[in-house]
């Protein structure tokens, strides 16, 4: 089983609200029982964003819990992790201090792979 394909991440903050994402890009394959994305997300005006930052619209549900990397390499160029729950398409991002990585003209730039 192979599938390639491109995805479009949905971006919320755990607490309060994004005012304005940018550009979101998103691309995975699908190679048996295990999904590989990649993708970016702008956030143009974090307004009150806080927390985490919420992915969602992975493209297949998790079938265990499954961790990701990434950079904010638009203000700070510090890593950033992902966390995936079994049975979810949502992803939460922060950077690895636990600290939330959005903030005006925050590029999130990110890889994980889970089983489905």
């Amino acid at each position: 089983d192979y599938e390639e394909g491109a995805w479009t991440p949905v971006v919320t903050a755990s607490r309060g609200t994004i005012t304005t994402v940018g550009t979101v890009t998103g691309t995975y394959t699908k190679i048996g029982n295990r999904v590989f994305v990649d993708g970016s997300i702008a956030i143009t005006t974090n307004g009150t964003g806080a927390g985490q930052i919420n992915m969602g619209g992975l493209p297949f549900t998790s079938g265990a819990i499954s961790a990701g990397v990434g950079i904010e390499d638009g203000l700070t160029d510090a890593s950033v992790s992902l966390r995936l729950a079994s049975g979810s398409t949502s992803a939460s991002i922060r950077f690895y201090n636990g600290n939330y990585p959005g903030a005006d003209g925050a590029v999130i730039t990110f890889s994980m792979n889970y089983r489905v």
